[in-house]
């Protein structure tokens, strides 16, 4: 079997015909099939272009989100949690996301250095693998390797892709930075240390080396972090290196990459995907990627409409922005000034409607006929409920004048643009109970 992923590691499982992690660990228990996968991997395509035909609604998947493991955790459990993610912050827009799950090049240093968890790190990208073909995620990713996140090449990278104005905030990032890091570990191997650093702003620990010129002496505080601020600002700049050469956007969701975008932007102005990928929806958090997908394809009658709704705000707000005014800023506005407003009339229009209802049924008709009657009123004009409900004409026909103003409030519900999210909201708030 093959397939037309765009991942090499997808198609070098389906050549093999491996369906999930079991599969893969046995297979590899061979040599031979160790060194076929080394010949995959270098084979695949490593260099990131434009993708054609989708820009509008594509997202370059920032550090932390990209399913690459960096700057975050390699285990299976945080793997599948940075899928999650993902989804929470692109479902409701992007058609197309550009991730880099697991790099050629990384594949072939894990193969050369012969690390020990090689299999178990390995078997890790297979299991979210498989985790994301199996909630249908996997034709809305494009994987694409970044370029490398080099510290001892930073500044150079940075002139490249026109970011040299984050190395500018280095002193100032650790100034700030130290008030909340704390050095969990320092331990000397030949010419550096390797630390391990925590912070709020960092999901799991920073570790990494730093050389500080002398064999003998510890490096200070400012050093270990001015290092993290290395790692963390490479990885930005690759970063925005994959969405300048892939003419996308970039979804920055590292705390650390978004506070020194905020402090340091690399464009003028937000443009519409910058805002929407900043769009907090409202009670939607906390869904896993399969059920927000799951939501989006039952619900596609509506979604055009939505999605187009928040375009057309996005590019308003921006368009009357004042110079300066970050993307979240954008977000924040369309959820404060078009999608709550909103989703309180849609709310406000159902309840006085059932409201009415109610009051109206429970003078004309005996207990119990309610909801019979409601069930069969869409199939018969009139229903006798029994010899126990005993209806006079007058009541009849008052409940059917507010049941039929139900019905015509509930079909201008759904012609809302904002009825996608208000559907998609009682279908979590129903999966969370």
């Amino acid at each position: 079997m093959t397939t037309g992923s765009d991942y090499w590691l997808a198609r070098w499982l389906d050549d093999h015909e491996l369906r999930n992690e079991r599969d893969a660990q046995r297979f590899l228990e061979e040599p031979r099939h160790i060194e076929d996968l080394r010949a995959a991997a270098s084979a695949a395509r490593t260099t990131a272009e434009p993708l054609g035909g989708a820009e509008e609604t594509t997202i370059v998947a920032g550090r932390t989100i990209d399913l690459s493991g960096k700057l975050g955790c390699y285990h299976p459990e945080c793997l599948q949690r940075d899928v999650d993610r993902l989804f929470s912050r692109v479902w409701h827009y992007f058609d197309i996301i550009v991730v880099e799950g697991l790099a050629p090049t990384s594949m072939l240093s894990m193969l050369a250095d012969q690390q020990g968890d090689f299999r178990e790190r390995f078997l890790g990208f297979v299991k979210n693998f498989f985790y994301v073909r199996k909630i249908g995620a996997e034709n809305m990713l494009v994987y694409r390797e970044k370029p490398p996140a080099c510290t001892l090449h930073l500044r150079q990278h940075a002139e490249q892709f026109a970011a040299t104005n984050l190395l500018e905030e280095r002193k100032s990032w650790v100034s700030s930075f130290s008030s909340d890091a704390r050095i969990q570990s320092l331990d000397k191997h030949d010419d550096h240390w390797h630390y391990v650093v925590t912070h709020p702003n960092i999901e799991h620990m920073a570790l990494g080396l730093v050389r500080n010129g002398s064999r003998s002496r510890k490096p200070t505080k400012s050093q270990i972090f001015g290092a993290v601020f290395d790692e963390y600002a490479a990885n930005l700049v690759s970063d925005i290196g994959a969405a300048r050469t892939m003419l996308s956007p970039l979804g920055a969701a590292a705390s650390i990459h978004e506070g020194l975008l905020s402090r340091a932007p690399v464009d003028d102005a937000p443009n519409v995907q910058d805002a929407l990928f900043e769009l907090d929806l409202p009670t939607i958090s906390g869904l896993s990627a399969k059920d927000l997908i799951k939501i989006r394809q039952e619900n596609w009658q509506y979604f055009d409409a939505f999605r187009l709704a928040l375009k057309t705000a996005a590019r308003d707000f921006i368009a009357n922005a004042g110079d300066g005014v970050p993307s979240e800023d954008i977000a924040r506005q369309i959820k404060d000034d078009v999608i709550e407003p909103e989703l309180i009339k849609i709310r406000r229009e159902l309840r006085i409607s059932a409201d009415s209802l109610t009051r109206k049924s429970a003078v004309s008709l005996p207990v119990g006929a309610l909801a019979t009657t409601i069930g069969l009123l869409d199939k018969f004009p009139l229903v006798a409920i029994g010899g126990a409900a005993i209806v006079t004409a007058a009541g009849i026909g008052s409940f059917l004048l507010d049941y039929k103003k139900y019905i015509d409030d509930k079909r201008g519900v759904l012609m809302s643009d904002m009825y996608f999210l208000w559907n998609a909201q009682r279908i979590a708030s129903r999966a969370k109970h």
